[in-house]
């Protein structure tokens, strides 16, 4: 996963950081979260607890420990969900103006990544089309399969970007099973009896993502 440094600067200057933004989120040490707000190491070592403790974010998602060059052992750094909580906790002017850069940060590289996703797409369907001239059955074979996913790849684009439309319509009256799409991705294996490889599970990740696709809470889909 790629990261990269941003510098927040308060507005009336006495802040500068150089914080990583990573994963959709920015990361901070306490060190950074000391300087942010204009506390003391022990106070946000307590806000950290209690908010952990409280359940207020998720601690394996929240925090990652990595090496940096200035420190012998690993540090451990906060995501924006952390930062944001202490500074709410110690000082709320300054997690106000702290929110609205890091959603200007992370909203810059958002529209970045869906620039680079629609380039990626119109990439690969100009590929599609020069595979499928090819006069080796195998090539053209490929091309034709992916060609078939192309239109799935767009509508994940639309809806991770919430470009979706929600439509009136009936109620869905199928349900995809985990033995439906086992026996899609099989007929398509079949066309390469060659290759060992394709369709191959890991573990019950397929049925995992058909599961997914119908989770639902209190009887309402998600």
């Amino acid at each position: 996963m790629r990261s990269a440094i941003e510098i927040f600067e308060s507005t009336d200057g006495v802040v500068s950081l150089e914080l990583r933004t990573e994963g959709e989120t920015v990361w901070a040490s306490q060190a950074d979260i000391e300087q942010l707000f204009g506390i003391a190491r022990s106070s946000v070592s307590r806000h950290i607890s209690n908010i952990i403790r409280d359940a207020e974010v998720d601690a394996e998602s929240n925090l990652q420990k990595v090496q940096i060059a200035s420190s012998d052992r690993p540090v451990t750094l906060y995501s924006l969900d952390v930062v944001l909580a202490v500074g709410y906790r110690a000082n709320s002017a300054r997690a106000v103006e702290f929110r609205r850069w890091s959603t200007d940060v992370l909203k810059r590289y958002m529209l970045k990544g869906i620039a680079t996703n629609e380039r990626r797409l119109l990439e690969l369907d100009s590929l599609v089309k020069v595979l499928s001239r090819s006069t080796d059955q195998l090539v053209a074979g490929v091309a034709e399969v992916v060609a078939r996913y192309l239109p799935s790849l767009r509508a994940l684009r639309d809806y991770d970007e919430g470009e979706i439309p929600v439509v009136d319509g009936d109620v869905p009256t199928w349900t995809l099973t985990y033995d439906e799409a086992r026996a899609v991705i099989d007929e398509v294996g079949a066309e390469f009896p060659a290759d060992a490889l394709f369709g191959g599970e890991r573990g019950d990740a397929l049925r995992g993502v058909v599961a997914t696709i119908y989770q639902g809470f209190g009887g309402v889909d998600l």
